[in-house]
């Protein structure tokens, strides 16, 4: 949301910005839009329903909306509610594939329907439903695109945030990073990493997490520690510039993702050359594979995910790769022109 408040204030719009109160509560909120407090007029409304959005847009004469989030909001316009504002609206479709099912067809048909519910939404007066893909998608779609884009924050060896001192040379580092939920499989990734068996591996994990999930890593953490490897674990929100840092210093990042989504931490392994073992969700698969030589894809499975790993430790470093611009994806949403 940074990204367009600034490439909103840089045209000279006014940004009227409109959250629960939750989220301006939380810590997210802070580091990445607490400093944006002069440029944008916050709007705290605990219902962002469609009706109550009209709402706001006709109290402050709204001329463009953005859903950022508008999986819900998409599908609301695309069953028949109306959007009567005079302005117009883009909807940002976070998750355009059906979710996983152990039943064959279940997530082809569920997918079906729901490209079938965007597009008539998409087809509607003032109304674009844009789909997010990932940074380094390359393809066709049947709906408008924003793909995630790839920014890195001003970064110099002086700064308090760096995680040079931690990341030691000695060891070959993966790294589970972001928001690591149960989704991420993080007692997988420690498992399969055990397996390697090689006393010069580490793994870090940074970001918040989940409820429960050290708990259930544990035991192959502290497996990895006693066959000589190393495992740091930063439970806490990073900063843009902490996890910049991160993602360059790393020399491996793993991503196990049950659920199907565009992931930005491999975008930004990408964009700053760093490897990328992922696993599980097809659309880390598609990635991967237009990523070329710098990634890999297994299964969600141990011993697929470890060989993986260990091969990725005998691979030369990749070269950085050219994905999606801030200015690309901020001018798709906003409505201007790139």
């Amino acid at each position: 949301m940074s990204l367009l408040v600034s490439a909103a204030n840089a045209v000279g719009d006014y940004v009227v910005f409109a959250t629960k109160s939750q989220v301006v509560a939380s810590g997210e909120f802070q580091v990445h839009l607490g400093t944006f407090n002069s440029q944008l007029e916050l709007v705290i409304k605990d219902d962002l329903s469609l009706v109550e959005v009209e709402r706001l847009c006709r109290d402050h004469a709204i001329d463009h909306v953005v859903v950022p989030d508008g999986d819900s909001f998409a599908y609301a316009l695309a069953k028949g509610h109306a959007w009567t504002w005079r302005g117009s609206i883009t909807v940002l479709v976070m998750r355009e594939k059906g979710q996983p099912s152990r039943f064959p067809g279940v997530t082809f048909a569920k997918t079906v329907a729901k490209v079938l519910l965007l597009q008539a939404a998409n087809l509607r007066p003032r109304i674009q439903v844009r789909v997010l893909k990932s940074a380094i998608w390359k393809g066709h779609s049947l709906l408008p695109v924003s793909r995630d884009p790839v920014t890195f924050s001003t970064f110099t060896e002086t700064n308090n945030n760096s995680f040079a001192p931690i990341l030691t040379d000695q060891f070959f580092w993966f790294g589970v990073l972001g928001k690591v939920s149960h989704r991420k499989n993080l007692p997988l990734v420690a498992s399969a990493l055990a397996a390697v068996n090689r006393a010069d591996v580490a793994l870090v994990v940074a970001g918040q997490i989940e409820e429960g999930v050290l708990d259930l890593a544990q035991p192959a953490l502290q497996r990895i520690r006693d066959r000589g490897g190393c495992v740091t674990i930063v439970n806490r929100l990073l900063t843009d510039i902490e996890m910049d840092d991160l993602i360059r210093r790393i020399d491996c990042a793993v991503l196990a993702h049950s659920n199907e989504g565009p992931s930005g931490i491999l975008g930004k392994a990408a964009a700053a050359g760093t490897r990328v073992v992922a696993a599980g969700a097809s659309s880390l698969r598609i990635d991967c594979r237009n990523i070329g030589p710098g990634a890999e894809w297994a299964p969600l499975k141990e011993s697929h995910l470890s060989f993986a790993l260990a091969r990725a430790i005998s691979q030369p470093g990749p070269l950085p790769s050219q994905n999606a611009s801030a200015g690309e994806f901020a001018a798709g949403l906003l409505g201007h022109k790139p």
